[in-house]
């Protein structure tokens, strides 16, 4: 059943089978009519973005900062 907020409750023989603890992150897609839960690899980032330069951690702080001082020259920060 779908619950009025849209949450659905995975069975007790299912969550124990495959030790489905809480807070932990399922990801859903479907497949044709079918909706598929998949547990979230732990490593996630990791596998989607191997395309990145080896510095984005760096080009991501700088846009960071200036997108900070943007906001700041605005007044909105």
């Amino acid at each position: 059943m779908i619950t009025r907020n849209y949450q659905i409750t995975i069975p007790k023989d299912i969550r124990e089978k495959l030790n489905l603890r809480l807070g932990e992150s399922l990801q859903l897609h479907m497949q044709g009519e079918e909706i598929v839960i998949e547990r979230m690899k732990a490593n996630a980032w990791e596998e989607c973005s191997d395309f990145l330069p080896d510095n984005f951690d760096a080009i991501q702080e700088r846009m960071r900062e200036d997108a900070t001082e943007r906001f700041k020259r605005l007044g909105i920060l």
